[in-house]
């Protein structure tokens, strides 16, 4: 191989001089790096930048090649990711137009090189101009926060504009490219397909070999390496262009998702060689795992449901969004500490979603490392496409290249034809074109199918999310498929009508909450500190339903007390997401014999904003995200109480065994001794939910309700392992009374330990430091009067090392009492 991956010079076609650009990267950043451009994360800069993707780009570079290199059988120039619209020459000859930032693009080079020096150039196009002129010829639907026709061009929707994120259309050359030198053949793709009977598992290795010579003497040879490192197994076959090779394993070590087993990972090498030379290699992870999605009839309608290895696990995940608008930014570290919190909060599985884009292999590497089953979108959302000859064909190439890319990973568990795009047709006023309604059937109910079948026959596939299966048949419902659910923000419903709920796969739903200060100073100005100052609009994305702020200030307002600073109401709003995906987790969790999933809207952010992700741009935890890791956690309890004073103890576990676990429900109120209390000991069953107690609470008047709350916990071989409560009013009429938090900081075992007390009921206790950025063990949690919690500092992410001291002098304790107090 020939990287021409480095430095490139670089230029806008408007202007004649050049800069330097880095290869893989984009215009933005190369321009950002340069000095040419603002930050368009910073202020209201948006829109200014987005105004450079107007303009064309070229990008070349020289290289050399040596004399050997013109002797190969076959030289091909890779592309594995032109972002977009593009224009490839190599010395002067014009090798082909792009038009799909999801390809990868080959180019026979083998007469073109010559020994000595090379040029190669690639000139972008600009999207925005590209798109306007398409839109003004076939106007189509899409979402009002969007620069209008995203649908016509194979690139990133989310570029584009999101409701959490900015129009920043940036263009280059974003992914690998170098020449392959090929002699005699090479493997063009490679298949790992497997059955798994008692203690052996079977493995097909479906290889299809692109051969330019005589094979005779050429050889296939397979080698797997057990996850200790040693060879399980080792074939070799005489060279076909398309061949299978059985290996088999016995007792194979299986693959199972966070939380279940290990993520025990084959490596499968397979080599053409000539000879005892090889000319061409791939090497990939294998995972011996028996997965499907248990579709089955009950009392309720139908199940959707992960079933991996024999076992019928409740899927706890989030939405994962493209990491950054300037795609120059991302880095594997960047993923792998992004992926890594999630499986600390006790994920097991992400959901990639249609609007972004199809993530680097070193995503799903990532994902079999660490165990999180993948539910992978196709790149359409929210959007209607005319499908012409010409997209078919396009969308052909790409579904083909990123299958072939994919289907090997363990971690990779469904494919999803779209984003809400068959409940858009129903029920989002579309405007009902009968050829655009026949065209989204035939691309998401026949062609993606078709192509998944062909090259990833063993993988199942899903319409839509949401769906009950396709066919426009109630894809939005409660009792079959996957659902959406945004009646509690886009709805203002009430956050308790999602209790009322019983979705059997919750794949989309959350609620914003704002970023830390530290977050925000780094792209609003001081005296913008204002949720309706110009800076802070401009970092609120979800316009659709009205803004955005609004709506937050709507059921902040509902729930809690108005805050009397700035500081107060980002805290308050980290509460209200917390509240809110606390209640809909644990719901869930509580009838998981009904309900088989969760997958939060969204785990990620793109560039700093006010939205629902709970791990914002610069990798720092909301609440939430401590209350999620809570409510993911392998075991666990919640009570349901209604208006009617019915209150519900729920268990639930995903444990593999039988669990022995105690309970206690006690209706606590403040300064007296518990009303009520029931306690009691129970054997849940694996991988099962379960009623403990049902009450109906004593009346009580309204002034009496204010000063009470539910407590629960459950406990095992004598050590509480959850525990929450419940108040039985807003918290914005509970009396909260003051907690007299105090707190010690100290070093033990090599760790910074918080100590915290609270003398009265305390809810929702945050910690924060005021400058050094940390993963504490816990955080937004409640207290008991007289109860302690001690917390670690289990990461430092922003220093080398702090110490007590510097915990002591940047320690920030918020409480809801403090809400509405200055």
């Amino acid at each position: 191989m020939i990287t021409l991956n480095g430095t490139w010079q670089m230029n806008c076609k408007e202007e004649d001089s050049w800069q330097e650009g880095q290869v893989p990267g984009t215009v933005y950043t190369d321009l950002l790096r340069n000095g040419q451009m603002k930050d368009p994360y910073v202020g209201e800069n948006e829109d200014e930048v987005r105004d450079l993707s107007y303009n064309d780009y070229t990008y070349r570079r020289t290289f050399e090649v040596e004399e050997k290199t013109l002797q190969n059988t076959k030289n091909v120039l890779v592309c594995e990711g032109l972002d977009t619209l593009a224009d490839v020459y190599l010395n002067g000859t014009h090798m082909g137009s792009c038009e799909n930032m999801h390809r990868t693009y080959r180019f026979d080079v083998t007469e073109l090189l010559k020994a000595g020096t090379n040029e190669i150039v690639v000139e972008l196009h600009s999207p925005l101009k590209y798109m306007e002129e398409q839109y003004e010829k076939r106007p189509l639907w899409g979402v009002s926060s969007t620069v209008p026709g995203y649908q016509h061009i194979r690139k990133a929707h989310c570029m584009f504009g999101w409701d959490w994120g900015p129009k920043l259309p940036d263009l280059g050359i974003w992914r690998s490219i170098y020449i392959e030198e090929i002699q005699n053949g090479r493997i063009e793709s490679v298949y790992l397909r497997q059955k798994l009977s008692g203690n052996e598992a079977c493995l097909t290795v479906e290889v299809e070999n692109e051969i330019f010579t005589e094979a005779e003497g050429m050889q296939v040879v397979c080698i797997v390496t057990a996850p200790d490192g040693s060879v399980a197994a080792e074939e070799t076959a005489e060279a076909e262009k398309k061949q299978s090779i059985s290996i088999s394993i016995p007792n194979p070590k299986f693959w199972w998702p966070n939380g279940y087993g290990e993520q025990n990972l084959y490596r499968v090498s397979v080599e053409l060689r000539m000879g005892d030379t090889t000319i061409s290699k791939q090497e990939m992870n294998c995972g011996f795992r028996d997965f499907r999605i248990a579709r089955e009839k009950d009392r309720w309608g139908e199940s959707f449901c992960f079933c991996i290895n024999g076992k019928k696990i409740f899927a706890r995940g989030a939405n994962y969004i493209p990491e950054d608008s300037i795609l120059g930014k991302c880095s594997k570290e960047r993923t792998r500490q992004l992926l890594t919190d999630c499986k600390t909060s006790n994920y097991n599985c992400i959901r990639v979603w249609g609007g972004g884009h199809y993530p680097d292999t070193y995503f799903y590497d990532l994902c079999d490392e660490l165990g999180l089953v993948v539910w992978e979108d196709f790149m359409f959302a929210c959007a209607v496409y005319d499908l012409t000859d010409e997209l078919e064909a396009n969308l052909a190439a790409e579904a083909k290249d990123n299958i072939l890319r994919l289907r090997n990973h363990p971690s990779l568990g469904l494919w999803c034809g779209n984003n809400e795009m068959e409940g858009a047709w129903l029920y989002w006023g579309i405007p009902q074109d009968e050829k655009l309604r026949q065209d989204y059937t035939t691309m998401f109910e026949r062609l993606i199918p078709q192509w998944v079948r062909t090259y990833d026959p063993d993988r199942f596939y899903w319409p839509s999310s949401p769906s009950a299966g396709g066919g426009f048949i109630d894809p939005c419902g409660e009792n079959s498929g996957d659902t959406h659910y945004w009646d509690v923000w886009h709805g203002k419903k009430p956050f308790e009508d999602v209790e009322t709920k019983y979705f059997r796969f919750f794949s989309e739903y959350g609620f914003e909450g704002i970023p830390s200060r530290k977050t925000l100073r780094e792209v609003i100005a001081p005296d913008q500190f204002n949720l309706a100052s110009p800076e802070m609009e401009k970092h609120q994305k979800c316009i659709d339903n009205g803004p955005g702020n609004v709506t937050l200030m709507f059921y902040l307002l509902k729930r809690y007390l108005h805050p009397q600073n700035f500081d107060a109401t980002i805290y308050t709003t980290q509460c209200l997401q917390a509240d809110f995906l606390e209640m809909a987790i644990r719901h869930l969790r509580s009838h998981k014999e009904r309900c088989a999933g969760s997958t939060y809207w969204q785990v990620n952010d793109t560039y700093p904003t006010i939205s629902w992700a709970t791990i914002d741009y610069y990798g720092r935890w909301k609440g939430a995200q401590y209350v999620v890791k809570r409510s993911y956690a392998p075991q666990g309890a919640y009570v349901e109480a209604d208006e009617w004073g019915k209150a519900e103890l729920y268990v639930y576990s995903e444990a593999l065994k039988p669990e022995k676990l105690t309970y206690r429900l006690a209706l606590m109120e403040q300064g007296q001794e518990p009303i009520r209390e029931a306690c009691g000991e129970l054997t849940l069953e694996p991988l099962s939910s379960a009623k403990a107690v049902e009450w109906q609470l004593p009346k009580l008047d309204q002034f009496r309700r204010r000063d009470c709350y539910l407590h629960y916990e459950i406990a095992k071989d004598g050590i509480v392992i959850d525990s929450g409560n419940r108040l039985l009013e807003m918290p914005k009429a509970f009396r909260f009374r003051d907690p007299k938090l105090e707190t010690k900081v100290e070093e033990k075992n090599g760790k910074i330990q918080i100590t915290v007390t609270a003398q009265e009921f305390a809810r929702r206790v945050g910690l924060e430091l005021k400058e050094a950025d940390v993963i504490f063990s816990d955080n937004f949690f409640d207290l008991l009067p007289g109860e302690s919690r001690v917390i670690t500092v289990e990461e430092v992410r922003s220093a080398e090392h702090i110490d007590v001291k510097t915990v002591e002098e940047e320690l920030i304790v918020w409480s809801n009492y403090q809400i509405g107090r200055e």
